[in-house]
């Protein structure tokens, strides 16, 4: 199941390596990763 993409974000920023393998796919990880970078 998806995480509301506010959650995933945050769940970036603090757990990145853990977490993103479970929710995201490749593209999603490299973008989620972006994303955490800028926050």
């Amino acid at each position: 199941m998806h995480l509301q993409p506010k959650l995933a974000r945050h769940i970036n920023t603090r757990n990145a390596p853990i977490n993103q393998p479970k929710f995201f796919s490749g593209k999603q990880i490299i973008n989620a990763s972006v994303l955490a970078n800028h926050i």
